[in-house]
């Protein structure tokens, strides 16, 4: 305690004593003859600018200074770098010409007066070829629409990604949380499903992602929902359709958007659609432990016609990483890329968990021979053989790749940083295709 007061007298007397220190005063006075307009004139290129400024006309003028900010770089960190002083008052103009790969570059025009006290005023240029940001923690496809949704589950922000021209087109604020997103065609026009925490499927256009339509499903929450030949399943808490306490999957027109069928064996379930099957479906449990699988069908109208059920102990299934081979005959789950058959049978892991490797997503090649797999923890993906195991080929991604798409012999990574650039929760990404 002794040493603590001793050091903070020492702090106050050095502060006594050094009355020239340079003082910061963030302030803008109107109306008088120090006001100063800071702008950015002209955008020569990708990397250079010209900043004007009006003139400080202040008798107390000592020297301007331009100070450079710039977030994120590569690294997430913030850069600030002073890249301008003069003491000529009648200069009004730099050319920036050493802008860094940041997406928001902001310039800082200080004018230091002779008492040591600063005046600020600023502007911002956000570099569109540089990093982009979202708050996003899991994406989905619409490959007739060639659109990326990066959503996020806490907050409901969705951003739609063109992948064609590899530009934002839209983004929406929901304010709610959500869960697994689906996305399909309807008459013709591709459309987004949001199921949200307070029991609805909101219906978004999967261009410009507003507001189209929506459905009261009901229950405290909607876990997840597929949209197959223009019906949408949704798993959730509810059971006030069902003859009985498990069957908590409603079956919907999207037409009328009417129930035309409930099944299932747990509520608030992750629902995978086999491609290419006659409307199979596996079933995922999110609230029993260890996760429980199960399978069910319906028929060209929506109707249940089976479901099956199995508990497995010791393998890893994970709600969070499933999808379907293109066949529809298997899936796979887990960090270790766990396979079952569609009937729930066990048939191998393409990695084992001793092995030290975890992945994030996957994807297949057309006939379903070839395991593309997302490291989690590596910027990279990994080209697998199905039936020998054996790495047939590595593709470089810049940062760790979230989610994987195949679109034609195009693979499509989206890819995150580990690091959070802003308290909302946004991360640095990048959408990189390769060429199978």
């Amino acid at each position: 305690m002794k040493y603590f007061y001793r050091s903070l007298l020492c702090s106050i007397l050095l502060f006594a004593a050094c009355k020239k220190e340079t003082v910061t005063e963030y302030r803008s006075v109107p109306g008088n003859s120090k006001e100063v307009k800071l702008t950015i004139d002209k955008v020569i290129n990708d990397s250079t600018l010209v900043i004007k400024w009006t003139k400080y006309g202040g008798s107390d003028f000592l020297k301007y200074k331009l100070t450079r900010q710039a977030a994120p770089m590569e690294d997430r960190s913030h850069s600030t770098t002073i890249i301008m002083e003069t003491s000529d008052q009648n200069k009004l103009e730099f050319e920036e010409r050493q802008m860094p790969y940041s997406r928001d570059i902001t310039y800082i025009l200080s004018v230091v007066t002779k008492d040591q006290k600063e005046i600020h005023w600023s502007v911002v240029h956000t570099r569109t070829t540089a990093q982009q940001v979202a708050a996003f923690n899991d994406a989905q496809i619409s490959k007739s629409a060639k659109k990326l949704y990066l959503f996020n589950y806490d907050f409901g922000r969705i951003t739609a990604y063109d992948y064609v021209s590899n530009k934002i087109v839209a983004n929406t604020n929901l304010k709610r949380k959500i869960s697994y997103i689906a996305a399909a065609d309807y008459q013709g026009n591709p459309e987004v499903y949001v199921p949200t925490a307070d029991g609805w499927i909101l219906i978004l256009d999967g261009n410009n992602l507003t507001l189209k339509d929506k459905i009261y499903v009901g229950g405290r929450a909607i876990t997840s929902v597929i949209a197959v030949n223009e019906k949408l399943i949704a798993s959730t808490s509810d059971a006030s359709e069902s003859r009985n306490d498990n069957q908590h999957i409603k079956i919907y027109r999207r037409s009328d958007k009417k129930v035309i069928g409930v099944t299932g064996n747990y509520y608030n379930s992750r629902l995978l659609y086999l491609e290419n099957s006659s409307y199979n479906f596996i079933e995922l449990s999110t609230t029993v432990v260890p996760v429980n699988l199960s399978a069910f069908t319906i028929d060209g109208s929506g109707t249940p016609v089976s479901k099956g059920h199995k508990t497995y102990f010791g393998l890893e299934v994970y709600p969070s990483i499933i999808k379907s081979f293109p066949a529809g005959d298997k899936f796979i789950t887990s960090l270790y890329g766990t396979v079952f058959s569609a009937d729930l049978t066990y048939q191998k892991n393409i990695i084992q968990p001793a092995d030290g490797q975890l992945f994030s997503d996957f994807e297949f090649s057309q006939d379903g021979s070839m395991v593309y797999c997302a490291h989690l923890s590596l910027a990279k993906i990994t080209a697998i053989d199905y039936n020998s195991l054996e790495i047939r080929k590595t593709f470089a991604t810049k940062y760790l790749p979230v989610r994987i798409f195949r679109d034609g012999q195009q693979l499509i990574s989206v890819n995150k940083s580990p690091y959070y650039f802003s308290t909302k929760g946004e991360s640095v990404y990048s959408v990189q295709k390769f060429t199978l």
